[in-house]
């Protein structure tokens, strides 16, 4: 991450910190239900584990890497304390919510531009959604619309595939590679920041209209047509879209990539990061992101993303801890390592933590968290979350 001189890393008050990140928590409540497991409720929590255990300094003016994203709310808690953030996260979805939120500081789609994708009607419109979903996860007119959508989407953006685009937005190399001479990084970056914008626009929608919550659908996000119809009793409505206006500028740069977490840890010297936080799957079907967001990577072209997920190791508990030892061993040693898990994770918090220990850490502190979370229609139900902190 390229660290530039900071003119506004004092984004938080040190009388009045907890304002802030209730501040912060406030504007994510714009984020309508993004990601299953997103950590907006635990937001208060972190900082003040990061307050507890000294590490504000490490974060303000500071290199942070949010090494499983997801939803990329602690990402975006971590630029609001004045940090440089890297946010990472295999599955497309969160990889787009990362850019939208925390690489980008400046851009926001215009109306025109909104107006265009929900509205123009391409002739050479494709049928993946209609003949793939039809009958099952959407109504014919859903399909079709969803079909428009994502194809005036590539048109804006120089008529790529939607694939195509998030490696080419993605990955550098590969768009110096297709531009030559033409390559401009600072023109390219905002390109890349307004197709996340756009592309998170639709993709929250969906979720919003489609997402019954609970375990329905085998675990799927998008349930059934036939369900949806009978607990909301209508089809989605194109209303309410627009980009979300949550971008700011806190004087360092922040970067998003899509990679496997033990493959960014091998390919990457890391020894100028102040600090790791690490929000991984916790193990079992809870941890199966692949198969809830099935829809949504096949929407944005990554079909095979259950073969990726398969090699990031984390959501069979057969795995886990052989993949958790390797993950830790290539930690940063330099920097604290932060974990958020819960009392339903592939160990105990007590287990967890001493496997950590074991990996050259001057001191393990474990946090307990008591969280409330919804299951289906039940009433509130009480959990707890460890936030484990370990020091270098």
């Amino acid at each position: 991450m390229d660290r530039k001189s900071v003119e506004s890393t004092d984004l938080f008050d040190a009388d009045d910190w907890i304002g802030d990140v209730k501040d912060v928590q406030n504007r994510l409540h714009a984020v309508s239900n993004p990601y299953r497991g997103n950590k907006r409720k635990m937001l208060i929590d972190l900082a003040s584990v990061c307050r507890e255990e000294g590490l504000q300094e490490k974060i303000e003016g500071g290199q942070v890497l949010d090494l499983f994203s997801g939803s990329a709310f602690c990402s975006y808690l971590f630029k609001s304390m004045g940090a440089a953030v890297w946010s990472n996260d295999l599955l497309a979805f969160s990889y787009l919510s990362a850019v939208s939120l925390v690489e980008n500081s400046t851009v926001i789609p215009s109306k025109e531009q909104i107006r265009f994708i929900l509205k123009n009607k391409p002739t050479d419109c494709g049928t993946r959604i209609r003949d793939n979903y039809v009958g099952v996860r959407f109504t014919e007119e859903e399909a079709e619309t969803l079909d428009r959508w994502i194809r005036n989407l590539e048109i804006q953006h120089g008529d790529r595939p939607i694939a195509e685009l998030v490696e080419f937005y993605n990955d550098i190399d590969y768009a110096v590679e297709n531009l030559g001479e033409d390559f401009d990084p600072d023109s390219h970056r905002s390109a890349a920041h307004l197709f996340a914008q756009e592309a998170i626009m639709l993709l929250h929608f969906i979720v919003r209209t489609t997402d019954l919550g609970g375990r329905l659908n085998n675990g799927q996000v998008v349930a059934r047509v036939d369900h949806r119809i009978e607990n909301k009793g209508r089809t989605f409505i194109e209303r309410n879209i627009r980009p979300y206006n949550l971008h700011f500028n806190n004087g360092l740069t922040s970067v998003a990539t899509r990679m496997d977490a033990i493959d960014l840890l091998k390919q990457f010297d890391l020894s100028d990061l102040d600090l790791v936080y690490i929000d991984p799957p916790y193990g079992g079907d809870q941890s199966d992101y692949a198969k809830m967001y099935e829809f949504f990577e096949d929407y944005l072209g990554f079909s095979d993303i259950h073969n990726e997920w398969e090699k990031e190791r984390f959501a069979k508990s057969k795995t886990y801890a052989e993949s958790f030892d390797e993950l830790l061993s290539l930690l940063p040693k330099q920097s604290p390592w932060i974990f958020s898990y819960n009392d339903s994770s592939w160990a105990s918090g007590e287990e967890i933590k001493n496997q950590i220990s074991k990996f050259d850490r001057s001191r393990v502190v474990m946090h307990e968290v008591d969280y409330e979370y919804q299951y289906r229609a039940k009433d509130n139900s009480a959990g707890t979350e460890y936030v484990i902190v370990a020091h270098p």
